[in-house]
């Protein structure tokens, strides 16, 4: 008797801990690296969230510029040391919005942002 229970318990568990969690995510293609873009998405209302998963891929020339600010070069990639992972960011509701700023690059870019909630 006392196993079923700690069997019973498990499974709440883990049952508990993959049905909490929910995300928004949405993407973007980009070609033309001459002008800013903005790229934005809105937290639910009512619900918990701490970070912005940003997922970069892409093949492109020379430098490209992000940033949560408009027009800063925060953040500075090159095809070579594009992350290959995600870049985590602190968020906590409301509209997050990430810029990419004009460079010289040629090519194409894949964005995901990536948010998830409770």
């Amino acid at each position: 008797m006392k196993r079923l229970h700690l069997i019973l318990g498990f499974l709440w568990i883990i049952i508990f801990l993959t049905s909490c969690g929910e995300k928004l995510e949405k993407s973007w293609e980009i070609s033309d690296f001459s002008k800013p873009h903005v790229f934005s998405i809105k937290a639910p209302k009512n619900k918990k969230v701490s970070t912005a998963n940003i997922y970069l891929d892409g093949k492109f020339t020379d430098t490209i510029y992000l940033s949560r600010i408009p027009n800063d070069s925060t953040l500075k990639f090159t095809n070579k040391n594009l992350p290959k992972d995600k870049l985590m960011v602190d968020f906590y509701g409301g509209e997050f919005k990430f810029h990419l700023s004009p460079s010289k690059a040629k090519g194409e870019l894949r964005i995901t942002i990536e948010m998830p909630y409770q």
